[in-house]
């Protein structure tokens, strides 16, 4: 009994110590993560997973593919000729964020917190207290045979009022962040185990025509929805040919969420696309889990960002008063006031003006 004590005792300090360890990965800043893209021409690989009868038995621990392996997942060309899809290419993607166990719960949460968000009941029912009619007492207490009755427009009788009814209410509620950057890594995991994720080279186009693309998508199945993760700085061509298809959706790799990813059927994610969609979930995992004493500073992802899309500086508003230049007012009729002013004083008037006034 006594060793039995120990070594749980010794099995939950390493617990500990893991957990510990993680969290402490996670406190330190990321640098800029760069691709691992391999040369395998010949045949396309094909990924893994672990067999159904484990996913499904522990579905909360278990991730759907093996993390000793590398991710290695081929590189596609957006628009095949002639069926031949496969660049020669490999990709090999983060673990933290493909490859997680596919949580039901989390992604279960995230939707109905998400549905709730911006839900707002207006409706509302008038109670025995707002009723129109009077809050008399109907008849005498005791003596008539009949049940007591303390008011006229009880909820029990005719022209009452609403016992329990509906009231204005939000049905905003919080959700850790934690929570919804997971439920995130959860859908991308569960895209890539049914073999509806894949990396495309680029998104150009040769010319701004719808036709070409929907020329793929055709080949495709007609009825599902795809969504189409483009890097910031986005092909015009592709931007323009993309736009009148409805189950064609584009986002940046920053405005990826879960609901897009599970509205839609099958995601495609460039190569650029994937090494910023990358940099920024590991931003998103330190930002959350860093220690306050590690400083947060500016994350790559936002640093990248800032080069492509500079926020515009504030102009100053704070003015400097200068005794050598007219004053300048904000609005037109304290200006007009101060140009009188400024013309009775020229004219030697003022003392005049002075006087009419008093």
């Amino acid at each position: 009994m006594f060793l039995l004590q120990r070594t749980f005792k010794s099995l939950s300090c390493l617990s500990q110590v893991k957990r510990a360890f993680s969290i402490t990965n996670y406190s330190i800043k990321p640098v800029k993560y760069e691709l691992k893209i391999n040369e395998q021409p010949g045949k396309m690989p094909i990924l893994v997973r672990k067999p159904d009868e484990i996913l499904v038995k522990q579905w909360w621990s278990q991730s759907p593919f093996e993390k000793t392996q590398p991710l290695r997942v081929p590189v596609l060309k957006f628009l095949a000729e002639n069926g031949q899809a496969y660049t020669g290419k490999t990709v090999d993607l983060d673990h933290d964020i493909f490859n997680v166990p596919l949580r039901r719960d989390i992604v279960h949460s995230y939707v109905l917190w998400r549905q709730n968000r911006d839900e707002i009941k207006t409706h509302i029912t008038k109670t025995k207290g707002t009723v129109s009619g009077s809050g008399k007492k109907p008849y005498a207490q005791k003596g008539t045979g009949k049940a007591r009755m303390g008011n006229k427009r009880a909820p029990g009788r005719k022209k009452g009022g609403k016992a329990h009814g509906a009231k204005p209410r939000i049905l905003r509620y919080p959700l850790n962040k934690k929570i919804r950057l997971q439920a995130l890594k959860v859908v991308l995991s569960a895209k890539l185990a049914e073999g509806k994720l894949r990396i495309i080279e680029t998104e150009q186009v040769d010319e701004p025509k719808t036709r070409a693309i929907a020329k793929m998508l055709e080949k495709m199945d007609k009825r599902s929805r795809i969504l189409i993760v483009h890097p910031y700085q986005i092909d015009t061509n592709f931007e323009l040919a993309h736009q009148n298809i409805q189950k064609l959706q584009s986002c940046y790799p920053n405005e990826l969420s879960v609901l897009k990813v599970l509205t839609n059927d099958r995601v495609f994610i460039t190569l650029e696309a994937l090494r910023q969609l990358t940099q920024e979930l590991q931003d998103r995992t330190f930002r959350n889990y860093r220690m306050k004493h590690v400083e947060r500073g500016v994350t790559e992802s936002e640093a990248e960002r800032e080069q492509v899309w500079p926020t515009p500086k504030q102009q100053d508003t704070k003015v400097i008063y200068d005794p050598t230049k007219p004053l300048q007012f904000k609005f037109k009729i304290l200006q007009d006031y101060y140009e009188q002013y400024e013309k009775l004083k020229e004219n030697g008037e003022i003392q005049k003006y002075r006087e009419n006034i008093e």
